[in-house]
């Protein structure tokens, strides 16, 4: 069985029922109604959405030149969390941005967290700012079944707190827990003979 495909096309009615006569507007409605085992293909176009994947599913563009997920500036783009045999091929993943609170997203392009078997292909992943995470793509809980290969991953940035002031060492182990930051970074200078100064990593 090699399950249904779906169609998504921006400029479709959003009644749509993914046939591709009648696609549907949005990605995330497409993958909705998806089985184990479905492919889901986006025309060309600009997605304005983030996009959560579910498990079994392929999702398709015609290419980076001419299907772009764009985060606009406002979240993360791609989620691929708790599951897996998943496929992402042939999108412009950009403009992605990380955003504090509970209605945020750490990441910036792409977020692989507890996930198998899953294969990240022929993308373009651009301009992208995470919070804490990875501005590109960021992988946590992964293992050797999730394949990145040949993408383009150009102009991700991830977002850095420097302070303007001197600071006591504690005070950046509080700074990485309050702003759930990856680590943190002190350059320690101070009355120690200067071979004892040098950089200090709080993880």
């Amino acid at each position: 069985d090699l399950g249904t495909c779906f169609y998504v096309d921006g400029d479709a009615l959003d009644e749509g029922d993914g046939s591709v006569e009648h696609p549907f507007q949005t990605i995330q409605k497409a993958l909705d109604v998806t089985s184990e085992g479905d492919t889901v293909r986006v025309l060309a176009g600009v997605y304005r959405e983030p996009v959560v994947l579910v498990s079994g599913v392929a999702l398709l563009g015609v290419g980076p030149d001419f299907t772009f997920l764009d985060g606009e500036g406002k979240r993360g783009v791609v989620q691929i969390t708790n599951v897996e045999k998943v496929v992402v091929d042939g999108f412009a993943i950009v403009r992605g941005q990380g955003r504090p609170g509970p209605s945020g997203s750490p990441f910036g392009g792409i977020l692989v967290e507890n996930a198998r078997h899953i294969q990240i292909t022929h993308n373009l992943i651009s301009g992208n700012i995470a919070m804490w995470y990875g501005g590109g793509i960021s992988c946590i809980n992964v293992d050797s079944t999730v394949v990145i290969g040949n993408n383009l991953i150009v102009g991700n940035k991830i977002k850095v707190f420097v302070s303007d002031q001197f600071c006591p060492t504690p005070c950046v182990s509080w700074n990485v827990k309050h702003l759930k930051a990856t680590a943190g970074i002190m350059i320690t200078a101070s009355h120690n003979h200067k071979d004892d100064n040098g950089i200090k990593i709080v993880e």
